[in-house]
């Protein structure tokens, strides 16, 4: 089939997908022009491929959030065995917009989770609320406004110290490792500031690309957020969820569509240019299709809440009355990291669009227990989850600090 008619009917396909918004023509131009099993495939799916297994675990939170877990485990691993007491665990957790996939998405040597497998660590991969994974609720559907009445704060006082109890109670471990990119280490530093159980529980966090503040942000995604938070009293907290079905992602990022070419200048605008020797060009396609995994309206207002007051603090609910309710202050406290004991590995990258050379120094003198701060070159912000040198830079320390403690 020659290009030309490639992209008439890729066109065509695309005009009534539009049109029509039918969820079964987009998987149908998937498989018609793709041949990567992985384009559509679930995290477990992932591990399957590259010779693993995958057990799925559910967590309730104390707020009736229902969290999924996954815990990657050597092929055909019986539900119930035990894995060797002595085990070190290790708690992974995506970044805004992901999932647990981001983890499992590239080859055998080339993504963290198998690399720390392979290496005999307990690896689990969490999805906090709002992701295509975690978006159960006790008693609310996904689809009311109040179901995504969250922000990252919620994830790191709710979420994370959640998962991380029940993960301890199933290994039968005292403590774990904590892995976090982006939003990820976010969530580490408000969770580790303001909850006791993680102070206690955490072991090490070791954070790629970790987000203080947005003050020197150089990606225009600033000017979005930035709108999103000059009319938040007119958009409300959690009436819309930026939730994408992964099919039609697949498809906008499936060339000859020529959407595709959007796709990618998009993505590089968020997270920053870096070369192409540093992406497997096979595989953008399917990092596109798991890009956008869900979040709310709320977590934006807050991040770009950060971003106009150039602060690491609680939500803002411009009500003095309301803030005095959820914090006993009229304005929002600030998240005092410097009380963090925890030790802490930093992971940044020079070509990083969201996190600057200067947000790194000022996360560097505030923290009191950084053992690393490590930079690597030609990295923008989402490289450290499929960048192809992303192993040699961070993740092989990751893994030799994991073993040798």
């Amino acid at each position: 089939m020659s290009a030309r008619v490639r992209t008439s009917i890729a066109l065509l396909v695309a005009l009534i997908a539009l049109t029509f918004n039918l969820s079964r023509i987009n998987k149908l131009l998937v498989h018609l022009f793709n041949d990567d099993e992985d384009i559509l495939a679930s995290t477990c799916e992932y591990a399957r491929h590259r010779g693993f297994g995958c057990h799925t675990h559910h967590v309730t939170t104390t707020d009736g959030y229902i969290l999924e877990l996954h815990r990657i485990l050597p092929f055909d691993w019986p539900e119930h065995r035990q894995l060797p007491a002595n085990r070190t665990t290790a708690l992974l957790i995506h970044g805004c917009e992901c999932d647990s996939s981001v983890y499992v998405a590239n080859m055998r040597d080339q993504s963290l989770a198998f690399i720390l497998l392979d290496a005999g660590v307990d690896v689990w991969l969490g999805n906090v609320r709002g992701t295509i994974y975690s978006k159960r609720h006790v008693s609310l559907d996904w689809k009311e406004p109040q179901f995504w009445n969250f922000t990252f704060q919620e994830m790191a006082q709710i979420d994370l110290p959640t998962m991380v109890q029940y993960i301890l109670h199933i290994t039968k471990q005292d403590k774990l490792h904590y892995v976090g990119h982006s939003q990820g280490s976010l969530m580490a530093l408000v969770g580790l500031t303001t909850n006791e159980l993680l102070k206690e529980k955490i072991q090490a966090a070791h954070l790629l690309s970790p987000i203080i503040t947005l003050e020197n942000i150089t990606s225009p995604v600033q000017y979005f957020v930035s709108l999103v938070y000059k009319f938040r009293a007119y958009i409300g907290d959690g009436i819309v969820a930026f939730y994408p079905p992964n099919d039609i992602a697949a498809y906008m990022s499936l060339k000859p569509n020529p959407t595709a070419y959007v796709t990618e200048f998009v993505w590089n605008q968020f997270s920053g240019y870096s070369s192409h020797s540093n992406r497997n060009q096979t595989r953008m396609r399917t990092y596109y299709a798991h890009g956008m995994a869900g979040t709310s309206v709320k977590n934006v207002k807050h991040f770009g809440q950060m971003l106009a007051t150039n602060q690491l603090a609680a939500f803002d609910h411009d009500d003095p009355v309301m803030n005095q309710e959820h914090y006993g202050s009229s304005t929002p406290p600030a998240f005092d990291i410097s009380t963090i004991q925890t030790p802490v590995s930093l992971y940044h990258g020079d070509e990083d669009w969201l996190v600057s050379e200067a947000d790194i120094a000022k996360l560097t003198s505030q923290l009191p227990n950084v053992v690393r701060s490590k930079r690597c070159d030609d990295f923008a912000h989402l490289d450290f989850i499929w960048g192809l040198r992303a192993a040699e830079c961070a993740y092989l320390d990751i893994r030799d600090d994991l073993i040798s403690k």
